[in-house]
């Protein structure tokens, strides 16, 4: 892209000013430093047709701007700290719709290495890419940062099928559906900060590490689901060998299958594992939730998790403390065995109900100041916080009674007929609807008049608070409520502002 320069002249309606030499050269200064720091904008396809072309006249600094379209590219950074994106990385459709494809002849995107942290790829589908390393992203040790992608469908023959070796910052990505034939399906070798990330579904490789496989720098706030390894060596369904901080994660629904695989949630991690929930995850071998990790393991939910060899929960790893793990036996200071008490967990629904024996009960870490969302720890609205900063939950999720919106209504989704909804108390901010479901809805003392007066439904003027379809007989049952801030809209149409029968 050309840039011009225009300097003999100030004119104004019929007069023209002439600058003296001196004050041309101090412009021309002045304009080569702004450019210089500010960088140009270049335009796909408006300035070059192509991305990797406009890559090649960039230069550190510039900014790259890509519309909606299919680019059939294999592209490369070569060392250049600018920053490529879509017309607007937050907005999912243009996500969606601006797709860079490898076409499988390549990694989709490559970095040369020497990127800095000014580096930014933000914005894109990236897909079809075809590697022994890194198939969607070969990094090379870049530090460029990765955010606000959706990096699908993309092939290793070694490992990483998703991302290879980027240090950087991997954060708000979407990775799912990509195949590693050694070890990491999902990453592998990110050894940089990995957060605010949807790892998941399919993401599976042979060896070692469906999701993540030897990523040793922070991994936080992920929702790591869905990925599985299945061959006859390695393990970690989640993540494998991953030595470094994994905090503040919800990993569940992982798989390590194959010939007798271990560690279906974690396998081999044995840097700090702190403050996550681990359920569902399940093994061919040992270690449903977790198995050989031998570094620190504290706050963690270590629930439903299951093993076809030793140890469903956990197995060969170092004593959890202030955790919550089922059926635990095995002492350690501030270990509980009670069930925690998910929202909605047939629907992996995590977050913590308001009577979750988690709730404060963890151990005060100065350096974990929020939940998997960006909830505050340990100021949760609980009646008798401690105020001495020890009031944290165990678990991916701080309780905070701001989340129960919603959250009646997803139990009356999950229940059938002949179920028994039982609510703790606090106030549920809902408009719900049995929809002709002949279940017991009811606090958890409907005869305690203060128990009733703290279960709290309020419709938030939405509409009635509580809507029946008409159908239920009489085995349905509502009971122990306080019903309230109901809406009737009209009297010739939405009726009953508390209860709508």
């Amino acid at each position: 892209m050309k840039k011009h320069l225009f300097l003999s002249a100030v004119c104004s309606g019929d007069s023209c000013l002439r600058v003296p030499l001196p004050a041309l050269l101090w412009c021309f200064v002045m304009w080569s430093f702004c450019s210089a720091s500010y960088g140009a904008v270049i335009t796909v396809p408006g300035d070059y047709s192509s991305i990797q072309a406009a890559i090649d006249a960039s230069v550190d600094g510039d900014e790259i701007i890509v519309s909606p379209a299919n680019y059939y590219e294999n592209i490369n950074f070569g060392g250049k700290n600018i920053v490529l994106r879509s017309t607007d990385p937050n907005d999912p459709d243009a996500v969606a719709n601006t797709i860079i494809d490898g076409s499988r002849t390549g990694a989709v995107v490559t970095f040369a290495g020497t990127e800095t942290l000014d580096c930014v790829l933000s914005g894109f589908t990236v897909r079809r890419g075809y590697r022994f390393y890194g198939g969607g992203i070969c990094g090379n040790g870049t530090l460029a940062t990765i955010r606000n992608n959706l990096i699908r469908s993309n092939i290793s023959t070694g490992s990483g099928g998703g991302l290879y070796q980027c240090d950087g910052t991997i954060e708000n990505n979407i990775i799912l559906n990509n195949r590693a034939e050694r070890s990491g399906g999902g990453l592998a070798e990110c050894n940089g900060t990995i957060r605010n990330n949807l790892i998941s579904s399919d993401n599976r490789a042979p060896g070692a590490g469906g999701g993540l496989y030897r990523c040793n720098g922070t991994i936080e706030n992920n929702i790591i689901s869905g990925n599985y390894v299945y061959g006859g060596l390695g393990g970690g369904g989640g993540l494998a060998e991953c030595d470094g901080t994994i905090q503040n994660n919800m990993i569940f629904d992982n798989y390590a299958g194959g010939t007798s695989l271990p560690g279906g949630g974690l396998y081999r991690c044995s840097g700090i594992i702190r403050n996550n929930t681990i359920f569902g995850n399940s093994a061919t071998q040992d270690g449903g939730g977790l198995c050989e990790c031998n570094g620190t393991i504290v706050n963690c939910i270590i629930w439903g998790n299951s093993a076809d060899g030793d140890g469903d929960q956990l197995d060969n790893c170092s004593l959890p403390l202030y955790s919550c793990i089922q059926d635990w036996t095995g002492g350690g200071a501030g270990n509980i065995s009670a069930p925690p008490r998910f929202r909605a967990f047939p629907d992996r629904d995590l977050h913590l109900l308001p009577d979750s024996p988690c709730i404060d009960a963890g151990s005060y870490i100065a350096d974990v100041v929020e939940d998997f969302e960006g909830d505050s720890r340990g100021i949760d609205g609980s009646p008798e916080p401690r105020g001495d900063g020890s009031d944290y939950d165990i678990g991916a999720d701080e309780y905070d009674p701001a989340d129960l919106y919603g959250v009646i209504q997803g139990m009356i989704d999950a229940a059938a007929d002949g179920d028994e909804v039982i609510v703790p108390p606090g106030v549920y901010v809902d408009s719900i609807n049995f929809g002709g479901k002949n279940i017991v809805l009811r606090s958890t003392d409907p005869t305690d008049p203060d128990v009733v007066a703290n279960t709290i439904i309020d419709g938030n003027q939405a509409g009635p608070v509580v809507t029946f379809a008409g159908t239920e007989s009489p085995a349905c049952v509502l009971a122990g409520f306080t019903i309230t801030n109901g809406y009737a809209r009209s009297p010739y149409g939405t009726e009953g502002g508390g209860i709508n029968g």
